[in-house]
Parts: C-alpha cells; sequence; structure tokens
C-alpha cells in the first residue's frame, strides 16, 4: 500500500542519520510545514539549525518539498542551509520532484523523504520510489482546513494499514495516540 512508511519516528530528531547515511542515503527531501516547523515558525530555531548542521557536516544534500510557496522556503533557507527546494511540489503527484532529481543527476536510490502526512508526503515519497520517514506533526492546531480533512481521511487508511501491516499501524498510531488494545 503506498501510504505504508518506511520509518515510522516521533520526530525529526529521533531519525537515525547515521543508519541512513550507512545505507547509502544522500538525500533527504524534507517536507516544511509540521515536519521541520510549525506554520506559526517563520524561521528555524537553534534545535533545527543544529541538526541541520549535522546533517551537513556528515555530507547529506538536504532539499525542502513544500505543496507551499517559495516565499516561506526563502524564509527558512536563510538560516536552515539545504542545496535546493521545490515550491508548490503539488504532492501526492511525485512528477516535479522526479524531474528535479533526474535534472539534477540524483539517484533515487540515494534519496529519503521525509514528512509527516501520510496523504502527501508519504503518498509523494513512496510514489517516487524513494524511502519515507513519516514524523508527528509539530502542531495540528495551527492546519488549514484542507489538511484538517486530509487527518479525517488518514482515520480510514490507517484502518486499511493495520489489516496489512499490524505492526508499522501500531508504530503510526502510536505518532497520534496510545494503541488500545485490540
Amino acid at each position: 500500500m503506498s501510504y505504508i512508511p518506511t520509518y515510522v519516528f516521533k520526530t525529526v530528531y529521533d531519525i537515525d542519520f547515521n543508519k541512513l547515511y550507512d545505507e547509502g542515503k544522500r538525500i533527504i527531501l524534507f517536507d516544511i510545514d509540521n515536519t521541520l516547523l510549525s506554520y506559526k515558525e517563520l524561521t528555524p530555531h537553534t534545535r533545527l539549525i543544529e541538526l541541520n548542521k549535522k546533517l551537513l557536516d556528515m555530507g547529506f544534500k538536504i532539499y525542502l518539498v513544500s505543496n507551499n510557496n517559495g516565499q516561506r522556503i526563502e524564509m527558512i533557507k536563510e538560516k536552515f542551509l539545504i542545496s535546493g527546494f521545490i515550491a508548490k511540489a503539488k504532492k501526492p503527484n511525485p512528477n516535479k520532484m522526479k524531474q528535479f532529481l533526474e535534472k539534477n543527476g540524483f539517484d533515487l536510490n540515494t534519496a529519503i523523504g521525509v514528512g509527516d502526512q501520510i496523504l502527501t508526503d508519504i503518498l509523494a515519497f513512496n510514489r517516487l520510489k524513494i524511502d519515507s520517514v513519516l514524523v508527528k506533526s509539530i502542531d495540528r492546531s495551527t492546519e488549514h482546513w484542507y489538511t484538517k480533512v486530509n487527518r479525517m481521511r488518514e482515520a480510514r487508511i490507517l484502518r486499511k494499514i493495520a489489516k496489512i501491516d499490524l505492526e508499522k499501524y501500531k508504530e503510526m498510531i502510536n505518532l497520534y495516540h496510545e494503541v488500545k488494545d485490540e
């Protein structure tokens, strides 16, 4: 199922980037909104800047991939150093990301995508055929109405995932609340 992430972590700070690097990953595609920053935050905070430096020092190339406009990305990239970005990415459609990566000569096997939404980020990364990481949303109270609609749809998708891969379902549902005994 295209909605199942390769990995599930509570936050971007919990991701084992050393392991990913050892597995040959060199490119990280980060969603911005509620993955790296809440919608309220306009610029990266100290902890995020430290993660950015760590990843760059390890040898990762970092790209921001957002359905948001370029203006938001411009504000972020002043402090969060990146190799490039894709604004108005039209996730979950992977075409704009694929064209960008191929144009720049990247091997998709070396890329990983990180996001907080199953219906946009994870689906887009999986359609692109790259490993995907689902993280918990930073602050759902600030989400736009259309994201809230997607969140309602996620519940139905999670029930389907439970039938396909119970362990992955438990990992995913733990991001939102404790698993109830079934």
